[in-house]
């Protein structure tokens, strides 16, 4: 599994937890597009975007994150750390879930994703095998909270430590959803397309990236 990689000053040891079990195979997949709103923190920038790559029936999904980080366009792909679901209220009504958790193995670090909508709209998925009918949320609304205890570690200026709590949004991208599923693609290869679309728009990963913020 790819540990989650918000900006460098807290990095280390990062071990994102699904919250749900996987789901069983099935060949659609949806897309959503992910913005983070900073509200409030200190000592470090977040997440600003990204993608969530899940099965339609629910299940593991993949988050592709983004950030910028002293000028540059930076990814980070985080394979199976999420968990996507519909649950039912007692009042009947459909909610679209994606959530997420996060800590360190010395246990330093804490986060949490979770954003959700009533699912009100219903989208057809094609794939070359099925022909699928799904009610879900396209627009989901939540909140990621993340702190770091660097214990007693201070920077050059002075500062320890790290906490952010940002607004977190989610849109489905129809075009893309309805490109993967009729490619017939698996989630892995989704989460491969959603990349270079990022890599398109000057993102590239940590190894690979260079001074400049554009390919």
């Amino acid at each position: 599994m790819t540990s989650l990689t918000p900006p460098r000053r807290w990095l280390a040891g990062w071990i994102l937890a699904c919250i749900c079990a996987a789901a069983p195979a099935q060949a659609q997949v949806v897309a959503y597009e992910v913005e983070f709103i900073h509200r409030a923190g200190f000592n470090g920038d977040f997440f600003n975007g990204g993608y969530f790559i899940a099965p339609a029936l629910g299940g593991e999904g993949t988050f592709v994150f983004t950030t910028l980080e002293r000028g540059r366009r930076i990814l980070e792909t985080t394979h199976g750390t999420g968990s996507f679901f519909t649950g039912v209220t007692s009042s009947g009504k459909y909610q679209t879930v994606v959530s997420a958790s996060a800590s360190s193995s010395e246990g330093t670090v804490r986060a949490s994703y979770l954003a959700f909508a009533e699912a009100t709209r219903w989208i057809t998925l094609t794939t070359p095998e099925a022909i699928t009918r799904l009610k879900l949320a396209t627009r989901l609304h939540g909140e990621s909270i993340a702190a770091l205890d660097e214990g007693g570690t201070t920077a050059l200026d002075g500062s320890t430590g790290f906490l952010n709590f940002s607004e977190m949004r989610l849109t489905l991208d129809e075009t893309l959803t309805k490109q993967i599923n009729e490619a017939g693609l698996t989630t892995a290869d989704a989460v491969t397309r959603a990349t270079t679309r990022l890599k398109r728009r000057g993102y590239s990963t940590p190894a690979t990236t260079s001074t400049d913020t554009a390919e």
